[in-house]
Parts: structure tokens; C-alpha cells; sequence
């Protein structure tokens, strides 16, 4: 199960373009996270209760 793995990159710009690829995944990730948690705390002010520090 899951996605079948891709061959390694042969050049330099194949391998900069994997690695610019994963790199922005990993962006989008964290913003989708940052936007959870501010989302969370927003909900967590409106009620009056104070957001966790972690």
C-alpha cells in the first residue's frame, strides 16, 4: 500500500527539483498547521478561555 517509490535523481537539476518539490510540500504542511492552531485559538478566545502554551 502506499505510493511506490521514485528512483533516485540522476543529475544535479533532477535533484534540485526533487528536493524544491518536497520543500514546498513542507511549506504548505506548516501553513495548513499555523492555521489550525491560530483557527484553535481564536475558537479558545471567543469562549474566554485562554490558548495553551505549547
Amino acid at each position: 500500500m502506499g505510493r511506490p517509490k521514485k528512483q533516485e535523481p540522476q543529475t544535479e537539476l533532477e535533484r534540485l527539483r526533487y528536493e524544491n518539490e518536497y520543500l514546498r510540500a513542507e511549506v504548505a504542511l506548516l501553513k495548513k498547521v499555523k492555521a489550525l492552531v491560530e483557527e484553535r485559538e481564536k475558537r479558545l478566545r471567543e469562549i474566554g478561555r485562554k490558548p495553551s502554551k505549547h
